[in-house]
């Protein structure tokens, strides 16, 4: 039989790590978000702006570390 005594209380370390920041997105998420806005985009049946487009690849480009010429 189990007592209150010999469960571990949590400690505020404990409290700390179980609240994800609600910012932050995991990799799955983003992957994920990402899949779903390209969905979203062929099912309209429409072409993304050309500037976005170059600024999306820009940006992807640039997030990649050492990345030959």
């Amino acid at each position: 039989m189990s007592t209150d005594s010999d469960t571990p209380r949590p400690t505020r370390s404990d409290k700390a790590r179980a609240k994800p920041d609600p910012l932050q997105m995991t990799a799955a998420e983003k992957c994920m978000a990402e899949w779903e806005a390209r969905h979203d985009v062929r099912a309209r049946g429409h072409r993304g702006d050309p500037e976005a487009v170059q600024h999306y690849i820009a940006a992807a480009r640039s997030r990649v570390p050492n990345r030959p010429h």
